[in-house]
């Protein structure tokens, strides 16, 4: 992120696959062609995990301005910024 990398590893490593990780990512909103959906899982866990263990100072969440490069041999790389998301839509209705 920003330069830095944050995780590395081997996709037949993955615990979840891309198919099970956009679906989980669609539930209440609607992911479309050109949407970025990366693994943080590959190598070296996720963000929370590597905060709690670095510090947040070290590797801190993504905020909208942030650049988020993702590599894989063999197939190439994208570099996009992180923008401001649409509100997420609630699973189900609050309240009786």
């Amino acid at each position: 992120m920003n330069g830095k990398p944050y995780s590395a590893g081997r996709l037949d490593a993955v615990y979840w696959s891309f198919g099970e990780m956009i679906a989980y990512a669609s539930r209440g909103t609607r992911v479309v062609p050109g949407d970025l959906i990366g693994s943080g899982t590959v190598g070296t866990d996720h963000i929370l995990e590597l905060s709690l263990v670095h510090g947040a100072d070290a590797c801190p969440y993504l905020v909208p301005g942030d650049r988020v490069r993702l590599e894989v041999d063999g197939l190439g790389a994208i570099d996009a910024p992180v923008v401001e998301g649409a509100p997420v839509h609630p699973l189900r209705k609050e309240g009786p």
